[in-house]
């Protein structure tokens, strides 16, 4: 069982991490007050920014806790890591790749409506 700290439980994080998890076998559980947490004697992964006791933490660049499409959010490699607007965000990243968000609004679409190549990611 994999525990997950999360001030924000959302459908786009559960859709992410029941694609890292659920999919491949393995149980997880969000757990999204303090209390809660401290009671655990295994605390995986913190997914927020706050400080608590864990073995992973990635701070949250916001994308799995929004429910819009924002035509600014963007991907860049910054010293071999992937970060969405500055932030990486293992997470959101999945979820953006998953979800091909870039083709939500691109004008730059072939005849099957899909990203061209030289434009995806």
């Amino acid at each position: 069982m994999i525990h997950i700290f999360t001030e924000h439980i959302t459908p786009r994080l559960i859709y992410v991490l029941d694609f890292c998890f659920t999919e491949k076998g393995e149980s997880y559980q969000l757990v999204s007050t303090r209390e809660e947490w401290n009671k655990l004697k295994v605390k995986s992964l913190n997914y927020s920014n706050q400080e608590v006791k864990c073995d992973l933490q990635i701070y949250p660049q916001g994308i799995l806790f929004e429910s819009e499409i924002y035509q600014s959010k963007s991907i860049v490699v910054n010293d071999g890591d992937f970060e969405i607007d500055g932030v990486n965000d293992d997470l959101g990243l999945i979820f953006y790749l998953l979800v091909r968000y870039k083709s939500y609004y691109s004008q730059n679409l072939d005849a099957h409506g899909r990203l061209n190549a030289e434009h995806n990611t």
